[in-house]
């Protein structure tokens, strides 16, 4: 990010210097061609290190030094020279210019007014932006000379730094469209390697892998299944179903758990011990594709894991420990958007679920652009290159069941302000809608940091959401909660 942001500003600022560039090569060429002067006058550096004044008259077409008359220099627009070399440029582009001195160590040079540069057959010779002198020049005082060297010697040396700064401009532009270029490719092939994350540095992809204490809900001491469970594409998620006892006939809510983007279910056992003990309910854990002890043979992408989290739901609803009235969906941060995913999809299929609870969510994935890679905030762009969209904010303004958000003021991942606006969207549809604010909460550990109002905000949402069951979705008066 860094370097492009440095790329973008050389560039801009090398497209700001070219127009200054093209000001005083205009004025070299006005110099040079105007048909109202009669010579023009030049300052050559020589290869022995001395500078001269010559004077490069249009009429005889001959250069000249006015300090040393006798170094005549001999020069020729259009015609041959007597060796037989010819010239055909015109007055205005090109002045080949021939040396008949060879103690200067000049062959020949070529003065172009476009780009003020010159350069010698056999050594390299420098010449000045051309100033215009009349023919009576001889009786011009000292005073206009040495201010006409000054200018002389500015411009040219401005209109070199310049002609340098195009030509780096030129470089840095075309790296800078590279990189760019690259890295839009890059970003439509492999955002899912940057959005799905099964493994990190220190947290290995199976949940055997995982540290003690979070390889399997027996180190818990729980009651628990261990379950695969078919998605629709012929794909195998791996899940734990932690119960609690008597589970159906007590008839105790169950919370499906869908995790953030990276890591195992595994890593996640502490947070689900404490929502199977101070909540009361059955836990379905689930790893998505490619993740844990599920099935590799698909990357995790949006479409995979919906399906991934509709065979869950449908799991869950067909278990006989699972009373299919109480199905809550829980989901931390990606987990939050295919918690979206399912309420939607079991509105559409008439299936009823008691609740939603959401925490440290997203609006949606190019919601997120605009937060983590601001220079591609373009919608045309963002159109273009996500294939992954994960769309929250629109489907938060169509489901009507019952929804907890929970927001940590201090998350350093996801913007609080998604949350918030979430909820903001859900008051027009939902029929119970409740936020949650931790303080002081963090992307990850809010339900570490919210203490016992944490839990406490959840079980009235989880009492509040069941007791709108009797209430028909799409009728009575809605009841918000903060």
């Amino acid at each position: 990010m860094f370097y492009i942001t440095i790329h973008f500003l050389l560039l801009t600022i090398m497209t700001l210097s070219l127009p200054l560039r093209n000001v005083f090569v205009q004025g070299a060429f006005q110099a040079v061609s105007s048909p109202s002067t009669v010579t023009t006058r030049l300052r050559i550096a020589a290869a022995d290190g001395r500078c001269h004044n010559y004077w490069y008259n249009i009429s005889n077409n001959n250069l000249f030094s006015k300090s040393s008359p006798s170094l005549s220099y001999s020069a020729i627009h259009t015609g041959c020279r007597n060796d037989g070399t010819s010239s055909t440029t015109a007055l205005g582009s090109h002045h080949r210019l021939w040396s008949k001195r060879r103690s200067n160590h000049i062959q020949s040079i070529v003065v172009d007014p476009f780009r003020s540069v010159v350069q010698g057959r056999k050594h390299n010779a420098v010449v000045g932006v051309p100033q215009m002198r009349p023919s009576s020049s001889s009786s011009s005082n000292n005073n206009d000379e040495v201010a006409n060297d000054f200018l002389t010697r500015d411009v040219f040396l401005s209109s070199q730094i310049l002609s340098f700064l195009g030509e780096c401009g030129k470089v840095i532009g075309g790296l800078t469209a590279f990189f760019l270029g690259y890295s839009l490719i890059y970003l439509y092939f492999n955002q899912g390697n940057m959005i799905y994350l099964p493994e990190l540095e220190g947290i290995p992809r199976q949940n055997s892998c995982n540290p003690r204490g979070y390889r399997t809900p027996a180190e818990y001491n729980l009651l628990y299944e261990e379950h695969n469970i078919m998605t629709q594409d012929g794909i195998s998620i791996h899940a734990w179903l932690l119960l609690q006892p008597h589970s159906k006939e007590e008839k105790v809510p169950t919370i499906i758990f869908f995790h953030g983007n990276a890591g195992n279910i595994g890593i996640r056992l502490p947070n689900a011990q404490q929502m199977y003990s101070l909540l009361k309910a059955n836990i379905l854990m689930v790893d998505y594709r490619a993740y844990g002890d599920s099935d590799t043979a698909k990357k995790p992408s949006e479409k995979g894991l919906k399906l991934d989290s509709e065979a869950a739901l449908n799991f869950a609803i067909n278990h006989p420990n699972v009373d299919p009235s109480q199905i809550f969906i829980y989901g931390q941060s990606l987990g939050g958007a295919a918690a979206f995913h399912i309420a939607e999809y079991a509105q559409k299929n008439d299936i009823h679920l008691a609740g939603l609870i959401v925490e440290n969510t997203f609006l949606s994935i190019p919601r997120m652009v605009d937060v983590i890679f601001p220079f591609l905030s373009s919608p045309f762009l963002k159109e273009l290159l996500l294939r992954n969209k994960w769309d929250s904010e629109t489907i938060a303004t169509k489901v009507k069941v019952p929804i907890l958000y929970i927001v940590g003021e201090k998350d350093e991942i996801v913007p609080t302000s998604h949350g918030k606006e979430l909820y903001e969207r859900s008051l027009k549809s939902s029929i119970y809608t409740m936020l949650h604010l931790v303080k002081g909460g963090t992307h990850n550990e809010t339900w570490m940091q919210g203490g016992s109002k944490y839990w406490d905000t959840m079980k009235m949402f989880l009492s509040q959401a069941l007791a709108c069951r009797s209430r028909p979705l799409d009728g009575s008066p809605k009841e918000k909660g903060e």
